[in-house]
């Protein structure tokens, strides 16, 4: 601290620049402030115009579910989405994934589109129009449990 002829006391900063004291103080905070969101933002247009932790909606949360780069679903909703079906008999629908597991509905429609492979999960349009996602080997699976029940 620099004493003033008054024998009032200022910092440095007000000293070289009267009057702009606080600007002078506040200015290093600015400069990291723009860094860091430079920052942000350019990591944000290299993973594809996502936030690695906002969610869908822009609120933290979950990171945004999109495809792999090689364009499958991510792994962590496939098992989510068969545990789902488990639990609801092997047969799904888009509602389904929006009610259960928070997806939009254009997110529900495509990832159960990028499943179908007319193996493991297939899709059957009813003749009143409900399209099912139908998970085959999961069907089976309960099929046999429940003609063989676990004794305990």
């Amino acid at each position: 601290m620099i004493a003033c002829p008054a024998g009032a006391r200022y910092n440095l900063g007000m000293w070289l620049f009267p009057g702009f004291g606080l600007f002078v103080g506040i200015l290093p905070f600015l400069f990291i402030f723009l860094v860091l969101n430079l920052a942000r933002t350019a990591l944000r247009e290299s993973r594809g115009g996502r936030s690695p932790v906002r969610g869908r909606h822009g609120w933290p949360g979950r990171a945004a579910a999109a495809p792999s780069r090689d364009g499958r679903p991510d792994g962590r909703r496939v098992n989510r989405v068969f545990r789902l079906a488990y639990r609801l008999g092997g047969r799904l629908t888009v509602s389904d994934l929006v009610v259960d597991l928070d997806f939009s509905i254009d997110e529900a429609e495509q990832f159960l589109g990028q499943l179908v492979d007319s193996t493991r999960v297939t899709m059957e349009v009813q003749a009143d129009g409900m399209i099912y996602y139908e998970f085959p080997e999961i069907i089976a699976r309960r099929r046999r449990d429940d003609d063989h029940p676990v004794r305990g």
